[in-house]
């Protein structure tokens, strides 16, 4: 088949169908002997592979890595199994999420549609409601027995048990204050330590081994939020043009960060994470190194990704630095358990 052909049966542009193959999503495609691509069956269900898995929101990275391991030879199974089941797992997630929006549209279309029937909207069935007002009735009811009970008590015990309540007043407004503090809290989160852990996060993915490790370690957390959040079309790396894409294939870029600058002042040791984007740091993390003097405190990158390893993105972030005592980083699972973070920390000798 033409790539004409493949365009027009899969609905797919020839500049993605290029776009996969130069960038690894898709082997290289059988030519002919004039250098024309020439899909064979085997082309056609590399693509159809590739179609599909995107759809469902595999990551381009994803793919490539499979890829690279399959024409490696059967020596990556192992790894290309492991890959899989990830995959497999990250559209289960996602399915179990649009479930519960589809669960949920549902049952206001059902409410909606009732009322263009009889004129009234409810969002209750009646004898939904009745169980309501019963159990509303009851918690009621209860309270007032519980009063009538309290006024009875003897002096002494209607004392102590005003004290009681007095005590819990207090106890409750502090909370609220605590709380209220804590709603205002910036993208810092102090606790006094010499141990520092720095995160980009686009997904929640990096951010989550972020938080184990800053529990384990006792240390401080802080987030760099880009002044310009990235959206899903940002991240969309089936597009040439899109953000992400555009700054990764030039290493000048330098995005700016939104969240409030940070002392290091004081932190011995810093733990630095980021997901790994085209094979590297995100160029974020660079604006990042280079915004600082981490003086002689002990630097340790580590990253998450689908199925890309850390790389050079840790030699990179150091060279851009020019301070602090770079250690080598480690990728690590989203799903990474405290023991093995543990264990990895451990094995720093810090």
């Amino acid at each position: 088949m033409t790539i004409k052909e493949v365009c027009e049966k899969y609905d797919i542009t020839a500049d993605t169908l290029r776009y996969y193959e130069r960038v690894g999503v898709i082997p290289p495609v059988t030519r002919t002997a004039g250098g024309i691509r020439d899909y064979r069956k085997e082309d056609i269900a590399w693509v159809e592979n590739a179609i599909c898995f995107r759809d469902a929101g595999m990551p381009v990275e994803m793919l490539i890595e499979y890829v690279k391991l399959y024409r490696e030879g059967d020596s990556t199974i192992d790894a290309r199994t492991n890959l899989l089941k990830e995959a497999r797992e990250t559209i289960l997630e996602a399915r179990k999420k649009y479930d519960i929006a589809l669960e949920k549209l549902d049952y206001k279309i059902g409410r909606y549609e009732l009322a263009q029937k009889t004129g009234v909207l409810k969002w209750f069935d009646d004898e939904e409601m009745r169980r309501l007002l019963t159990i509303t009735g009851l918690v009621m009811s209860a309270v007032m027995i519980a009063s009538c009970a309290a006024s009875a008590e003897a002096p002494s015990e209607q004392s102590s048990a005003e004290e009681t309540a007095a005590a819990v007043t207090e106890s409750e407004t502090e909370d609220t204050a605590v709380s209220s503090e804590a709603s205002d809290m910036p993208d810092i989160t102090e606790s006094g330590a010499d141990t520092l852990v720095v995160v980009f996060s686009c997904t929640g993915t990096t951010k989550g081994v972020a938080d184990r490790i800053a529990d384990v370690t006792d240390a401080d957390l802080y987030e760099i939020v880009p002044a310009v959040p990235y959206t899903d079309e940002d991240r969309d790396w089936n597009d040439e043009n899109s953000r992400c894409t555009v700054e990764q294939n030039d290493p000048d870029v330098r995005p700016e960060i939104g969240s409030d600058p940070i002392d290091l002042e004081g932190y011995e040791v810093i733990f630095i994470g980021y997901p790994i984007w085209f094979g590297e740091e995100p160029r974020i993390m660079d604006t990042f190194v280079e915004s600082y003097d981490f003086g002689d405190a002990t630097v340790i990158p580590f990253c998450t990704s689908g199925s890309s390893d850390i790389g050079s993105s840790g030699t990179n972030l150091a060279a851009n630095a020019g301070s602090g005592n770079w250690l080598e980083g480690k990728r690590f699972d989203g799903d990474v358990s405290e023991d093995e973070l543990i264990e990895w920390i451990e094995s720093l000798g810090l």
